[in-house]
């Protein structure tokens, strides 16, 4: 496939996930961003509404990384920036939505949008102690800026950037151990990329250069090219090869070391071996303990999540565990299942998914229509077609025309035509529809378009008939 016929093929999946977005469907809409990346992965705007459907998945980490690939791909994505902004506000990291909406307002970027969202955070307790703590910060008022950091942390305790510059004046007042303790609180909560350069400073001053090499080579993960973290990482290689390579000390001394080593290398195998037994048990036990906590939590949030994780986990009783959700009273439950049930690829739950197509919901519907396509089984072909005829929703009769194309019956042909000559039926279905026989792409197909071509008055049907009909090599 040329370069050019991805990038479109990579356009029209995007506007396929921002019309699942639209409707609240956003695994649906990930998957579809996913693929289009897959063709295109420059496309800022994917990456943009791939970070909209985890922040209204409540997936904030997730949301923030795609909204970050789209800034780095497109600097000046200011819709980006600014639900970037959003995102960090809905999880407290006020401080950090403050600069970046105060950064949008002095560029003159949607000065409405932009001021009232800053106005929102002015009205948020800490915010107010977490901007006066870092003004004396700056001004070199360590001890104050720390008493206002401290405040600041007690009422809003989210707000990883207040932690970061609160361990920045400690480690300027050299009270590294404090310092490296309230590090160590942004990273272990947030996996806060700041955290780590700020805790390889303190490990470097203590003279710890195997740790400062760890926490600075973190670091560099997030941000290869900050200069002063180049140097401190060549400082701290440099300062390991000394060590490495230095004196040796008197013979005596030097064996009572070479048994101290040893003895120490002794217990820091027993202890990875313990360490991998236990990992090793946590795995073999793992759809054991996500089965039982889907059975016993009460939470859809905790629910969807334990299902996701089910998804990726092999044997009966992951499969199991997520049929019995397939019941679930809540749809969105349901709709997981499916998924999950899809990503897992077990064939056994081709029945259970079939039956899902009767749901009272049409988001179940949909996604069911979804995963019987993957699963690729010409079993689901009557049942789907059923399904395009007969659904209420015109979204689940596109996802149904969608899931005839790839399944890819030259019967279904006639049941797609139909909805594509039906003046009555919403364009999107009878798009889809076009581009499932030409996904199906056999003589009967063509022929079928061919007709279709010179009966259809609609442009836009005409259009796509006429594309699909080229990429078939039909002229």
């Amino acid at each position: 496939m040329e370069d050019n016929d991805k990038k479109e093929l990579a356009k029209n999946l995007c506007n396929e996930g921002a019309e699942h977005l639209k409707h609240k469907l956003y695994d649906i809409a990930i998957m579809k961003f996913d693929k289009a990346l897959e063709y295109d992965p420059s496309l800022a705007d994917a990456w943009h509404n791939k970070g909209l459907s985890y922040r209204e998945g409540k997936k904030y980490d997730e949301a923030l990384k795609a909204f970050d690939k789209a800034l780095e791909i497109n600097p000046d994505l200011y819709r980006t920036m600014i639900s970037k902004g959003d995102t960090l506000f809905m999880q407290g990291f006020l401080l950090e939505s403050t600069d970046l909406f105060f950064n949008l307002s002095a560029r003159g970027i949607s000065p409405d949008k932009v001021d009232i969202r800053a106005e929102k955070i002015k009205l948020e307790e800490g915010i107010e102690e977490a901007i006066k703590g870092r003004s004396l910060f700056k001004e070199g008022n360590l001890e104050k800026a720390i008493e206002e950091f401290d405040v600041s942390l007690q009422k809003n305790p989210n707000d990883r950037l207040v932690l970061v510059y609160k361990g920045k004046a400690l480690n300027q007042l050299k009270r590294y151990d404090e310092a490296i303790a309230c590090l160590n609180e942004a990273i272990g909560r947030f996996s806060y990329h700041e955290a780590y350069k700020e805790k390889a400073i303190s490990m470097y001053e203590q003279d710890n250069i195997e740790e400062a090499y760890l926490s600075i080579e973190a670091y560099l993960e997030y941000n290869p090219y900050d200069e002063n973290s180049v140097n401190l990482h060549k400082n701290c290689q440099a300062r390991l090869m000394n060590k490495t390579t230095s004196g040796q000390l008197a013979s005596g001394a030097l064996k009572n070391k070479e048994r101290d080593e040893q003895f120490k290398e002794t217990i820091l195998k027993v202890v990875c071996i313990l360490i991998l037994m236990f990992f090793v048990y946590l795995w073999a036990t793992k759809s054991q303990r996500l089965a039982s906590t889907l059975k016993e939590t009460g939470s859809n949030v905790e629910k969807n999540q334990v299902i996701y994780e089910l998804s990726g986990q092999k044997g009966d009783v992951a499969f199991d565990a997520l049929v019995k959700s397939l019941s679930d009273k809540n749809s969105g439950v349901r709709a997981s299942s499916v998924n999950a049930l899809s990503i897992m690829r077990d064939k056994r739950a081709i029945d259970p998914v079939l039956g899902m197509l009767g749901d009272k919901s049409q988001e179940v519907r949909y996604v069911s229509c979804i995963a019987l396509g993957k699963f690729n089984d010409k079993k689901a072909v009557n049942p789907v077609t059923n399904i395009l005829k007969n659904d209420s929703s015109y979204i689940v009769r596109m996802a149904a025309a969608e899931t005839l194309g790839l399944l890819g019956d030259s019967l279904s042909v006639k049941d797609l035509s139909e909805s594509v000559l039906n003046d009555n039926e919403e364009m999107c279905v009878r798009v889809s529809a076009v581009k499932s026989i030409g996904l199906i792409g056999d003589k009967n197909a063509v022929d079928a378009l061919k007709k279709m071509s010179m009966k259809i008055k609609d442009v836009n049907i005409s259009k796509e008939i006429i594309d699909t009909l080229q990429k078939l090599g039909v002229k």
